[in-house]
């Protein structure tokens, strides 16, 4: 992450006691659970999006930790015809 002069903040609005706001600074990294103990729970909490950069630039990176292969759904629902198929929609 790069120090932005304004905005860019990554905002979890659903964070409690109050919603949470984070100001992009450099060489810091943003780490969150998407998950519960229980991976089939969502944890609300980490619910978020990126505010707009009003002065200066951004530059981030992503990266995603699955716990187990993570297209499994996919791969197996297309196999067994479990959710239909895209030309179904």
């Amino acid at each position: 992450i790069t120090d932005v002069e304004k905005g860019g903040e990554t905002v979890f609005p659903l964070a409690k006691p109050t919603p949470l706001k984070v100001r992009p600074e450099q060489g810091k990294a943003l780490v969150w659970a998407n998950v519960q103990t229980d991976w089939w729970k969502v944890n609300k909490a980490a619910t978020h999006t990126a505010r707009a950069v009003e002065k200066g630039r951004k530059f981030a990176a992503n990266f995603w930790v699955h716990p187990f292969e993570y297209r499994a759904a996919s791969t197996y629902s297309q196999v067994n015809n479990i959710c239909g198929s895209l030309e179904d929609l």
